[in-house]
């Protein structure tokens, strides 16, 4: 199984590399990490305990030893999906089409006057009862707690059957759903969190990825130091979803449809797909349809999935194959893997300074010189590119603190388990450049040679991995 890191991360400093092609941006885990995080050698079940994080903790309703509720659970239906794509048209055909049930609305408009909000009031049975705007700050960060707040009072006067979320534009499903799963009461609780919907503006979906246009040049910045891209968003949003809907089928040709699917199934290749127009689908298909899974979202990240796949080929004596399966439609994937580690200087003046044509989506962990013992969590979307600190390396830890089913028969005699391994994604992307582009930035044979103390001194650039408490404490 893949080293790997899931958890939450907020934007806490952005640095763009002035002169080259990618823009690179340093984040920092926030304090949910502590309880998402670490999914090291397929043990994620005993790193979740030790963690503290127990999906039994807020979603107890489910489990046959829970204190008896008498009543109903109010299941979450959380929408996403960037500006345009179709959300408040499919909240509005779901509340014009659910019949027999009463559903509690939320909704996250950034627009001051509210939009969404006054669109959607016709369709309630009483919109003042019914509904919960937020429209000052976006709920996945600065009204993070304003949405446990809400959530509760709407649960609280169990009148209802479901409740939708709907959030802003930029809004990241992933950081909503921390937020809810914080809000949950302890005891028989009153909320779930039940399906994760993406809405995919079929259209644009491929041309907002490849053009990565700033939030802060759309207005759409979530303070000064948001230095986001739109395609940032919508490869997380796409990423952390049961349910995509690919909307607005009647603004392209079938194989134009057929290559955004490929893309999205590559990104997410456990999600669910509907094809739409108007967002018009079986309200079923979205709603009470009990597919999150708090444990398999934290196990099984798509580019992980990927990396195992990768492995396991190589592990049957396998070649990839999946390029030649999508050729059809331009989308291809592959993992790229070293056992040597990047020359930071290198990586920055050849790698990330050159253009990646093509590429949708790059994600992964890696092996750098200068930071020798920690891994690096590697993800770009589009012409963003950031860096993130992951775990320390098995290879650096004491014996006794190894997981009790650590398999030594792959790593390196010096080096243990540090390696890279990235998985790219892209529309009609050069496979071989891009390797020939990475293999360029690794260390030669004579810097293999050198010590990490020598190492250590090359000259690194890249944005510094600050040392929050809860990783020193992995050390």
């Amino acid at each position: 199984m893949a080293t790997a890191l899931l958890r939450f991360s907020s934007l806490l400093a952005a640095k763009p590399f002035a002169g080259g092609a990618r823009r690179i941006v340093s984040r920092s885990p926030t304090s949910f990490a502590r309880r998402l995080c670490s999914l090291k050698n397929g043990d994620s079940k005993r790193d979740v305990e030790e963690l503290s994080f127990d999906p039994e903790e807020w979603m107890p309703s489910l489990q046959e030893d829970a204190k008896p509720n008498l009543n109903p659970v109010l299941p979450i239906t959380v929408l996403s999906g960037f500006l345009g794509s179709g959300k408040t048209t499919l909240l509005r055909y779901l509340l014009r089409n659910v019949k027999d049930k009463r559903i509690a609305v939320l909704v996250n408009d950034l627009a001051g006057i509210d939009v969404d909000g006054k669109l959607i009031q016709t369709f309630l049975k009483d919109p003042k009862e019914d509904m919960i705007t937020m429209p000052n700050g976006c709920i996945c960060c600065t009204a993070g707690g304003d949405l446990e707040e809400k959530v509760d009072e709407l649960a609280e006067k169990q009148i209802f059957d479901y409740l939708v979320v709907e959030g802003s534009g930029v809004a990241l499903p992933l950081h909503i759903a921390a937020n809810l799963f914080d809000s949950a009461p302890e005891d028989g609780g009153l909320v779930r969190l039940d399906t994760m919907v993406t809405v995919v503006d079929t259209h644009r979906f491929l041309s907002d990825v490849l053009n990565s246009e700033s939030l802060e040049a759309k207005g759409m910045a979530e303070g000064q130091h948001d230095d986001r891209t739109v395609s940032d968003i919508l490869v997380e949003q796409v990423e952390f979803a049961n349910v995509l809907i690919l909307n607005k089928l009647d603004l392209v040709d079938e194989e134009e449809k057929q290559k955004v699917k490929a893309a999205l199934l590559e990104m997410n290749p456990t999600a669910k797909v509907l094809e739409a127009t108007q967002c018009v689908i079986a309200p079923e298909t979205v709603i009470n349809t009990e597919l999150f899974d708090p444990v398999a979202a934290m196990e099984s990240p798509g580019w992980i999935q990927k990396i195992n796949e990768a492995r396991e080929k190589a592990e049957n004596g396998e070649e990839e194959e999946k390029e030649v399966k999508a050729r059809h439609t331009g989308i291809t994937s592959f993992v790229y893997k070293a056992r040597k580690p990047f020359h930071p200087e290198r990586l920055m003046e050849s790698g990330l300074a050159s253009i990646w044509k093509g590429v949708l989506r790059s994600k992964g962990f890696f092996w750098l010189a200068t930071r020798h013992d920690r891994m690096g969590v590697w993800q770009s979307a589009g012409t963003s590119w950031i860096c993130d600190p992951g775990t320390p390396w098995l290879a650096t830890l004491p014996q006794e603190e190894l997981p009790e089913d650590t398999d030594k028969s792959e790593w390196h005699a010096l080096w243990g388990d540090r390696a890279t391994e990235i998985v790219w994604i892209g529309d009609g992307m050069d496979r071989q450049e891009i390797i020939k582009m990475l293999d360029k930035c690794l260390l030669t044979d004579e810097e293999l040679k050198e010590s990490p103390t020598a190492w250590s001194q090359y000259p690194d650039n890249l944005p510094p991995w600050p040392e929050e408490d809860w990783m020193v404490g992995l050390n």
